[in-house]
């Protein structure tokens, strides 16, 4: 549920960097997916995953929040929840040469770090706006989890892969009802003193989840 719409975002927020006018025409409508990339068409590319840290928690003190009244009874009591989560959000960097490796790794630090350009104005702009995850990375720390050459590819040749794999710590939070099954549109929340309360009482259309990911071009 969240780990999907948290996963969506990473990866839709850096397609939106990666597209027809990136300026390095090289790396224009870049793969990027969710899955493993299994395909010689997907190099180079990137692969999006997230690594947890600690618990999974109700964020807060007294954080329930409440339904529209007129929606509440007894058998439906409208209860929800405020969650919080943290980790690291994972990109790793897949190509079949160490320069077109390396090339790629650049602009993904540029994109993360270099708070001046437009691409990454644009990444932090489509994270921050998520409508269902509050999101916060921490665009001044980008560790690097190694940077591998293995013999082999998914498609059966003796080439090599190369990949790096580039981490940025990122803490969050979430809405969902007691029962942990929906998200609950961020926008719909209102703080209301001792508790929260949903804004406007209209049944949201529901998150973006089991989204596919094709590669581009195919």
């Amino acid at each position: 549920m969240f780990l999907v719409q948290l996963k969506t975002t990473l990866t839709e927020g850096l397609r939106q960097v990666f597209g027809p006018t990136y300026p390095v025409a090289d790396f224009r409508n870049l793969p990027i997916t969710i899955e493993f990339p299994y395909q010689e068409q997907q190099y180079p590319g990137v692969w999006v995953t997230w690594d947890p840290v600690g618990n999974l928690s109700r964020a807060g003190i007294d954080n329930l929040m409440y339904g529209p009244p007129e929606a509440t009874t007894d058998d439906n009591p409208n209860v929800f929840y405020r969650y919080r989560f943290s980790g690291y959000s994972m990109y790793t960097v897949g190509a079949l040469t160490s320069m077109q490796r390396d090339r790629l790794y650049d602009e993904l630090v540029r994109v993360f770090l270099m708070s001046g350009t437009p691409q990454v104005e644009g990444f932090r702009q489509y994270v921050e706006d998520s409508p269902y995850i509050y999101a916060n990375m921490d665009f001044d720390n980008v560790s690097t989890r190694g940077m591998a050459e293995n013999a082999g590819t998914p498609w059966g040749t003796n080439d090599f892969i190369y990949e790096a794999t580039l981490a940025i710590e990122t803490v969050g939070e979430f809405i969902s009802d007691e029962f942990f099954t929906s998200l609950i549109p961020l926008a719909q929340i209102n703080n209301a003193g001792q508790g929260w309360a949903f804004q406007d009482p209209t049944t949201p259309e529901g998150p973006v989840i089991g989204m596919e990911f094709p590669v581009k071009g195919l």
